[in-house]
C-alpha cells in the first residue's frame, strides 16, 4: 500500500469509528449528545421519519391489493366480452360501483379518452384491456370494432 492510500483508509476508518461511537452514545445517553451538539443527524427525527414512512407503508398494502382485485376484475370481465358472454353495457353495470371509488379515474378518463360520461369512461376503460386478453391484433382490431358500435350506444 502506498502512502496516500494508508493515510486515505486510516482517515475512513477513524471517521467511520467516530460515527459509529456517536451512533451507540445516541443509544445509551441521548440527552446528552443533543447537550453536546453532537446530534448532526437529528437521529430521533429520522427514527420518528422512519417509523411515519413504515406506517404509511402498511396503509397502502390493502389499497394495492384493492387496486390488484379491480384490475383482475376488469380482465375476468374483458374476457367475458371476448367470449360472448356479457355485451360492453352490461359489463359497464358490473364495473361502474367498483370504479365510481377509484381515485384519479375520472380525470384520467377524460384527460386521455375525452369523455361526456362516467359510463362512458368505464366502457373506455374496459376496451383498453383488450390487449391483455387478446394477443392477436386480427382479433383484437374484430373486436374492437365490435366494441365501438356497442360503446356508441353508450351514454
Amino acid at each position: 500500500m502506498t502512502n496516500a492510500r494508508r493515510a486515505g483508509a486510516t482517515s475512513a476508518a477513524t471517521l467511520f469509528g467516530l460515527a459509529l461511537t456517536i451512533v451507540f452514545a445516541h443509544a445509551i445517553a441521548p440527552e446528552w449528545i443533543r447537550r453536546a451538539g453532537l446530534d448532526v443527524w437529528n437521529l430521533p427525527s429520522a427514527i420518528a421519519d422512519g417509523q411515519t414512512a413504515d406506517r404509511e407503508l402498511a396503509s397502502l398494502n390493502p389499497q394495492e391489493e384493492q387496486l390488484f382485485q379491480e384490475i383482475t376484475l376488469g380482465d375476468s370481465i374483458i374476457a367475458q366480452i371476448v367470449t360472448g358472454s356479457l355485451s360492453l353495457e352490461a359489463a359497464v353495470d358490473e364495473m361502474e360501483p367498483i370504479m365510481r371509488n377509484r381515485r384519479g379515474f375520472v380525470i384520467t378518463m377524460r384527460q386521455y379518452f375525452g369523455i361526456s360520461s362516467f359510463r362512458q369512461g368505464v366502457a373506455r376503460y374496459l376496451i383498453s384491456r383488450l390487449p391483455r386478453i387478446l394477443n392477436d391484433p386480427v382479433q383484437q382490431a374484430a373486436m374492437r370494432t365490435h366494441l365501438e358500435q356497442e360503446y356508441a350506444r353508450i351514454k
